[in-house]
């Protein structure tokens, strides 16, 4: 719509002096288009105006299941060579902008907690809160695999473990892999 003054005497419409709106054709844009110049004074009553044009909601996007904007990240956790009665801690660092999570029922894992080379899971207590992961076990275990999710916005995750002599551990993610023994800290890219 573009707008033109009308001082014509002729002009049956619009009376003397006043704006009247006029669509006129986009020249640049699709033919279905219409550019808008101005609008319609006040002194124009309503069915003397132009139908406004119908606009659709704007939808934000939305991040990417999996993608770089996906806060919740795959973690495998595997613990090897455990002696009976031990325990082991692993904590995310307090500065650290992350929690372990199940991952918010978005369709993915969860947490699982297996036994991969014992015939037993031999596990006495496991607890997960949002920082620290404990778990205590009550005979030898071979190996016990963890899996979870991270809820960052981070591109990596770092932390402490503490282990029992001998023992150890390993954080896969979904592009990084990194081996600890005995107290130590950590750094894994997400």
């Amino acid at each position: 719509m573009s707008t033109k003054g009308t001082d014509d005497k002729n002009s049956k419409d619009t009376p003397r002096g006043s704006w009247a709106a006029v669509e006129e054709p986009s020249p640049a844009a699709a033919p279905h288009a219409v550019s808008v110049h101005a609008t319609a004074p006040q002194d124009l009553v309503a069915s003397e105006r132009a139908p406004l044009m119908e606009q659709k909601p704007v939808v934000p996007p939305q991040p990417a299941t999996h993608g770089p904007f996906d806060p919740f990240h795959p973690l495998t956790i595997t613990l090897s060579n455990l002696p009976a009665n031990s325990k082991a801690f692993i904590t995310i660092r307090d500065d650290q902008n992350a929690i372990w999570s199940d991952g918010s029922g978005t369709g993915l894992v969860g947490l699982s907690i297996e036994a991969t080379k014992d015939a037993m899971l031999f596990v006495d207590s496991f607890l997960v809160n949002a920082r620290e992961l404990y778990l205590q076990t009550n005979a030898v275990s071979q190996e016990i695999q963890i899996r979870l999710y991270v809820n960052t916005l981070q591109h990596d995750l770092r932390g402490r473990v503490d282990l029992p002599p001998n023992a150890s551990v390993t954080l896969t993610s979904t592009i990084d892999r990194t081996s600890l023994i005995g107290l130590s800290s950590f750094v894994v890219e997400l």
